[in-house]
């Protein structure tokens, strides 16, 4: 009976796992969510909003970007992976643009590091990769309000034994926001970026 009554106690612990794996799967990424024939349905409409951020040419808002396509990031600039892959891929997006395209795709790297990327610091490191690329950050309030509305995350994590004292782990999919500063798709840090420009084009 004893034996019974653990098994059934870890049935129900395993059953309550799986069921909160899949209500935080669905929390944290909205717009996957599975319809009558369980294909993803891409609904993005409670993704996004209004943000404020601060830029070495002065403070920006999502209208400031009405009439253009943007793809959007959080990261760091102490970022030793995802964060250079991310950019390297919205550089091939932006170079690969024709030209009655340029000027109608921006993209927008979020730091969610202020501490140690001040305005000239990711003004630097973003031309680095293209001029259409903004660096942006702001207060902590602001960064967690944008955060918060994208249904992004970071956090920081101590790192004793190493010179950068600390890295920061962070959503790692890219917003794509239409026209008029709707988020429109979402991609993973890995997708090839053909498949975004192609998704752009659709947007223009």
């Amino acid at each position: 009976m004893e034996k019974l009554t653990v098994l059934k106690r870890l049935l129900l612990a395993t059953a309550i796992g799986v069921a909160l794996s899949v209500v935080l799967v669905f929390w944290v990424l909205p717009g996957y969510l599975p319809d009558s024939t369980d294909e993803p349905v891409r609904d993005f409409s409670a993704v996004g909003g209004d943000f404020s951020l601060e830029t070495l040419d002065g403070p920006i808002e999502r209208a400031d970007f009405e009439g253009q396509v943007v793809m959007l990031f959080f990261g760091f600039t102490h970022c030793p992976d995802y964060c250079l892959a991310n950019l390297a891929t919205q550089r091939q997006v932006l170079s690969a643009l024709e030209e009655h395209e340029q000027g109608q795709v921006r993209g927008l790297f979020v730091s969610v590091d202020p501490e140690r990327d001040d305005l000239t610091t990711l003004a630097e490191y973003t031309d680095f990769f293209h001029p259409d690329i903004i660096g942006a950050t702001g207060s902590k309030s602001a960064i967690d309000a944008m955060t918060e509305q994208f249904y992004a995350t970071y956090y920081f994590v101590d790192t004793p034994d190493s010179e950068l004292d600390y890295l920061v782990e962070h959503t790692t999919r890219t917003y794509l926001l239409g026209k008029d500063g709707q988020v429109v798709d979402l991609f993973t840090h890995d997708e090839p970026y053909t498949r975004i420009l192609s998704r752009i084009r659709e947007v223009l």
